[in-house]
């Protein structure tokens, strides 16, 4: 009966340690699976960052590529700003100079048209003396001083009013 006691003994203690083992392995087992849920949620974490990585690296080198056509499209605006700029300033000058160029141009005209109302009526009067003297007077000494008279505002005149009023004369 001892010997019957012993063995109870131990399969108690045996039964006991069996208990005490298997809550330990049923607490690894909950540690286990909570640490695999924890390793299954950073795994699911770590592609979740890694996909936002990526998106983000795409969207990075999209948005790069975008600002690398707005700054082309910025420096060719600019470029043709200055174009703009230069040619305006080339035809406010060329209008500049002709605004500047004007009055002379425009006293050289009056003087010109001066010239040639001085020379038409010395001409006339040329003409006049000559039809006189042409019918029978004697008006010689005028017909000359006329077309002396006459030479002065028509060397002032221009080679192409010069050319047709060649024509004009007897």
């Amino acid at each position: 009966m001892e010997y019957l006691e012993r063995l109870r003994n131990e399969v108690g203690r045996a039964k006991h340690e069996y208990d005490e083992l298997k809550a330990q392995g049923d607490a690894q087992a909950s540690v286990e699976k909570g640490a695999l849920a924890k390793a299954s949620a950073l795994e699911v974490q770590l592609c979740l960052a890694r996909d936002n990585s990526l998106v983000r690296t795409d969207m990075i080198t999209k948005l790069e590529s975008e600002l690398l056509k707005i700054k082309d499209e910025v420096v060719e605006s600019r470029a043709k700003a200055v174009m703009s700029r230069t040619k305006a300033d080339q035809k406010v000058t060329v209008y500049l100079k002709d605004v500047a160029d004007a009055p002379a141009k425009l006293r050289r005209t009056c003087e010109r048209k001066g010239r040639s109302k001085e020379y038409a009526q010395h001409k006339s009067r040329r003409e006049t003396f000559e039809k006189i003297h042409a019918r029978g007077f004697d008006l010689l000494e005028e017909v000359k001083r006329a077309r002396a008279n006459e030479r002065g505002p028509k060397s002032l005149l221009s080679d192409t009013e010069d050319s047709e009023d060649e024509d004009d004369e007897p």
